[in-house]
């Protein structure tokens, strides 16, 4: 994000990091090599005419959101990635998103995409682990990596609130794993005052 904060600022603004060694466990998750890789093994099962449109997630590295704009996609967030994803498919018949997997996912699915319309793109297995004929039928490509801690401690302190108060509302981020197939963890309505 400092990243994206200092190309984007004017030159006499100054973008402090007070870490040089922070980093940002989202953008690691697509390493360009491999983003590259996946586009040329995409098209390769594709055909080079394939109409594909990238969409990458903002914690993702600068040299990833140039390489989306250079082929007409779009870097979206959590709050626009439903519209980003809208965008997409009227430009194209297919989106690789990256890097963020369950944000992808879950909006393909909030979006009437089932799931086995969905490839899992995995980095690290030749044509993402998908056979060409998978790939053809499918209209979502969505890279294997996660948010962290979402992944990690969202559902387990969503299943904590929900035990220790019955009426809590219950949310879901669409970054989190499983939104599209967990039921709610209660069906209490929060009462009303």
């Amino acid at each position: 994000m400092a990243e994206s904060a200092d190309i984007l600022t004017a030159e006499k603004v100054k973008v402090i990091l007070p870490n040089m060694a922070a980093g940002c466990s989202m953008a690691d998750m697509a390493d360009p090599d491999d983003v590259y890789q996946a586009w040329d093994e995409i098209h390769e099962m594709l055909g080079e005419g394939a109409s594909v449109v990238p969409v990458t997630y903002m914690n993702s590295a600068a040299t990833l959101k140039a390489f989306v704009g250079e082929r007409e996609g779009l870097v979206c967030t959590s709050s626009n990635a439903a519209r980003a994803l809208t965008w997409a498919f009227e430009r194209g018949e297919k989106v690789l998103f990256f890097p963020d997997q369950h944000l992808g996912r879950n909006t393909g699915y909030a979006m009437g995409i089932p799931l086995d319309e969905m490839v899992l793109w995995n980095w690290r297995m030749p044509h993402g682990g998908s056979p060409p004929s998978s790939l053809r039928r499918r209209r979502s490509s969505s890279g294997k990596g996660t948010a962290a801690p979402t992944s990690a401690s969202l559902p387990r302190r969503s299943r904590r609130l929900a035990r220790s108060t019955p009426a809590s509302a219950s949310l879901s981020i669409p970054s989190a794993r499983g939104t599209w197939s967990r039921p709610p963890m209660t069906t209490a309505q929060p009462k009303r005052s």
